[in-house]
């Protein structure tokens, strides 16, 4: 290549990157924004996907977790008392990281059941364990670190990403309650967070990052959205959801044939997987069969194959184990006294008391 060529070619590309400087300054100083869609997860709920990128959103995203408690968030139920969610994303007080000199440090994992979708922070288990656990010659705290709609395989970027920094003396894990069996439409929870990884690194990471804080870049993804990109993806999302739908209504039995968020026999390997990886650590694992109403089993009977492979995993690895199912029924007595320990019209959500037998049951499993 001649000088001559070059030279232009280093005044073509000087020029072209001047241009894109005058518009990308003169785009900010417009105040023009275009923020990039945000494929739905459509793995637990639509209009709950759409909050994670409003900051006064319950839920972040994140590339690992696929979401998880937005530090410093209102909780909804927690509102009378001004409850917010921890800077580490926990739910329940701010606590200083370095564990107080003889303290019993415990973290729950789990799902909605755990997080006390429905009910305050008082009323949780996690709340409720604290206090049972406390002595005075021993002081307890207690870490919530569950997440709505979490799937034990998120449980594990949970435990690796947040709760494991905390160094807990005691880890309790609830899953299998119902977002695992769930009907994942393409993808399993594995896979989606494989590519979430995968969208962040390298050349793709670099043009993300360009579609998401670059204005000219913006600019030119608001153009091609008026050319009918947006009305493509719309489509696409929406053929999505529907077939999200027709699959849920299969996804009950075990005879489905679809991909699951976490297929049963996956679950148990990710289940012995966590907690191998959280004993290495040095902390104990107390494994909970969730409780449920029983119409949610009834219509849902693959249920109990999860709940199943969390006792078989308590035998095979040793571990303590809460069934939380039996103790229900055992208090309850009938189906509608079991009933009576959920939150009003909720197949899955326990109320104060059914959090109440819950903590008593872990506490005694945690102090034998």
């Amino acid at each position: 290549m001649s000088s001559a060529l070059k030279r232009r070619l280093l005044i073509a590309c000087a020029s072209a990157a001047a241009c894109i400087a005058l518009l990308e300054g003169g785009l900010r100083v417009a105040g023009f924004a275009y923020a990039p869609p945000r494929e739905p997860i459509i793995l637990w709920d639509p209009a709950a996907d759409a909050q994670l990128s409003d900051s006064a959103g319950l839920h972040q995203a994140s590339v690992r977790q696929l979401w998880e408690p937005r530090p410093l968030a209102a909780v909804p139920w927690g509102a009378a008392q001004g409850e917010r969610i921890a800077s580490d994303s926990h739910r329940g007080p701010e606590r200083a990281l370095e564990k107080r000199a003889g303290a019993l440090r415990v973290a729950t994992l789990g799902d909605s059941s755990t997080f006390g979708m429905g009910v305050p922070w008082p009323d949780c288990y996690s709340a409720q364990l604290e206090a049972l656990l406390a002595r005075p010659d021993r002081p307890c705290e207690v870490l919530d670190f569950g997440v709505i709609g979490f799937t034990v395989r998120q449980g594990i970027e949970r435990w690796r990403e947040r709760a494991s920094a905390w160094k807990p003396d005691v880890v309790v894990l609830a899953f299998g309650a119902f977002n695992d069996h769930v009907a994942a439409v393409d993808k399993s929870d594995e896979q989606r967070i494989a590519d979430g990884a995968a969208a962040v690194a390298g050349w793709r990471g670099c043009v993300r990052d360009l579609r998401e804080h670059s204005r000219a870049f913006q600019l030119a993804a608001r153009v091609a959205d008026r050319g009918g990109a947006a009305k493509a993806r719309d489509e696409r999302w929406a053929a999505v959801l529907a077939e999200r739908k027709r699959l849920d209504k299969k996804a009950g039995w075990p005879e489905f044939d679809g991909v699951r968020r976490v297929a049963p026999q996956e679950f148990s390997a990710l289940l012995a997987e966590l907690s191998s990886e959280i004993r290495a650590s040095g902390a104990r694992v107390v494994l909970v069969s969730v409780a449920r109403r029983p119409h949610a089993e009834a219509i849902h009977p693959v249920l109990k194959d999860y709940s199943a492979r969390v006792e078989a995993a308590a035998k095979e690895l040793a571990l303590p184990l809460v069934d939380a199912r039996a103790v229900f029924r055992a208090h309850g007595g009938s189906d509608a006294g079991v009933d009576a320990l959920f939150l009003e019209g909720d197949p899955l959500h326990p109320n104060r008391a059914g959090h109440a037998l819950l903590a008593a049951a872990l506490a005694e499993a945690i102090d034998a």
